[in-house]
């Protein structure tokens, strides 16, 4: 059995369920704030760790890592409120400095998250631990027992010995395959089920504060060139700051990253903690439940662009738990309306076969028709890509080119990209590098990153 998404959706639908505990409206939650025995949350702190400055090691790491550092430090410190601090690319002992320095920091009730990302390795001969590479670390044919790097044991030890409760870890390291199979014989191991849960959400969290908590999760990719797994994590803090007042914790990050393609996450307790314990990285926002509750009650009145903006919110997961049902019900009314938006947005349903929306070409094609012939230059982009890549059974190469042009005209740079290509290939129409050069242009002058590639290059033949 999966314990955390049983353990996710179990509260889900106990808070959904139990309207005794939770005042609901037809299509969203309202919590009642009746806890009386509200315990002392503290502060929260985190420390990102981007490594990806070795003087000593040629090695691969995951792409982007200062960059996505910062921007996991910048969002934690404006959207959760943690004091986050940033540290690049530090030597071993600069490393193990900072994270002693917290004894004095931490108190009880604090929050303590830490995320590192850059190169690791694996010693399957004298200890079979993972080692955290740092700025000073050497090779191993150098180094044979890993005396430069920051044993992944010793880590734990360290930060299980700090003085707060709740402590989560995240790691975008790769210490090789016979690692992550290692621990994936513990995944899960020690995962607590919560069997019942008879308070409302107030006080299921508080309950959860007077637990001591000891999260790791762990990325689990194996190629660095397309791991994925600290933009996921950006995407999570980022859509999922609040979902339907449940806060976000490592392990809902964690049932996001065991769908993703490249990456065998590792979710499980380390050091002394209390069984069924969780990381909770949000809070409970009781002024967005309340604004979450006017959009249900305009929308129900007929307001079309609240009714847009709440399956907006359910189809990308935006302030609520992502469900693309309830987003299709609420397009689907706009869309029987003749609302543009609506209808390509469920002919993007169907082309892509969202949740349990039945990929089909035939009904995606329709909806993007009339779309299309609203005028969405996004549903005439996509009738170009259907005809040109032969996704509605037939090959209709030269319907793909008109729509191609209807988009591009109405300034859609994916179209403006597609006929400078054309153009470019002489692909249905004649070869024209003049005029491809202008589609480019304007794709590129848009934003569109491809087409300023191309232009580049025809430019470079040119001279």
């Amino acid at each position: 059995m999966n314990y955390p998404i049983t353990l996710f959706f179990f509260i889900v639908s106990f808070l959904t369920f139990n309207s005794h505990l939770i005042g609901q409206n037809s299509r969203g939650l309202q919590l009642k704030n009746n806890d009386t025995n509200s315990v002392n949350r503290g502060k929260k702190y985190a420390l990102i760790i981007g490594n990806d400055q070795y003087t000593n090691l040629i090695c691969q790491i995951p792409p982007n890592v200062k960059r996505n550092s910062k921007a996991v430090c910048k969002i934690l410190s404006e959207k959760y409120n943690f004091e986050c601090k940033l540290l690049l690319s530090p030597t071993k002992n600069e490393l193990e400095k900072e994270i002693y320095s917290y004894h004095e920091t931490l108190k009880d009730n604090d929050r303590f998250l830490i995320f590192i990302s850059g190169h690791g390795e694996f010693d399957n001969k004298y200890t079979e631990d993972g080692y955290i590479a740092v700025k000073d670390s050497k090779l191993t044919k150098l180094d044979p027992y890993y005396n430069s790097y920051l044993s992944y044991q010793k880590f734990k030890r360290m930060v299980d010995q700090l003085p707060n409760k709740h402590i989560g870890l995240v790691l975008d390291i790769s210490f090789g395959k016979a690692f992550n199979e290692k621990l994936s014989d513990l995944n899960n191991r020690n995962i607590e089920s919560e069997s019942d849960i008879k308070k409302n959400l107030e006080q299921y969290i508080n309950e959860q504060f007077r637990k001591k908590a000891r999260i790791q999760l762990l990325s689990g990719f194996e190629n660095y060139s397309n791991s994925t797994f600290t933009k996921l994590l950006l995407e999570s803090l980022i859509q999922n700051q609040l979902v339907e007042g449940i806060p976000l914790t490592l392990m809902e990050i964690y049932n996001l990253a065991i769908n993703s393609n490249n990456t065998h996450p590792t979710y499980d307790h380390f050091g002394y903690d209390d069984p069924g314990s969780l990381f909770i990285i949000g809070d409970i926002n009781y002024a967005s439940q309340l604004e979450l509750s006017n959009l249900f009650e305009r929308a129900n009145k007929g307001d079309k662009d609240t009714q847009f903006k709440l399956g907006e919110m359910y189809y990308y997961g935006n302030g609520v738990i992502q469900d693309y049902s309830k987003a299709f019900d609420w397009y689907k009314i706009l869309a029987d309306q003749n609302n543009p938006d609506a209808q390509y947005k469920l002919g993007e349903m169907y082309y892509y076969g969202k949740g349990n929306i039945p990929q089909n070409f035939e009904v995606a094609f329709s909806w993007y028709h009339k779309s299309a012939d609203n005028g969405n230059s996004d549903a005439q982009f996509m009738l170009g890509e259907i005809g040109y890549h032969e996704k509605n059974g037939v090959s209709n190469i030269f319907d793909a080119y008109n729509w191609y042009q209807i988009s591009a005209h109405n300034g859609n740079i994916n179209a403006q990209f597609m006929l400078g290509e054309l153009y470019f290939k002489g692909k249905i129409i004649l070869k024209n590098d003049k005029k491809a050069q202008e589609w480019y242009k304007k794709a590129c002058e848009g934003g569109n990153e491809a087409a300023c590639t191309k232009l580049k290059q025809l430019k470079t033949i040119e001279n």
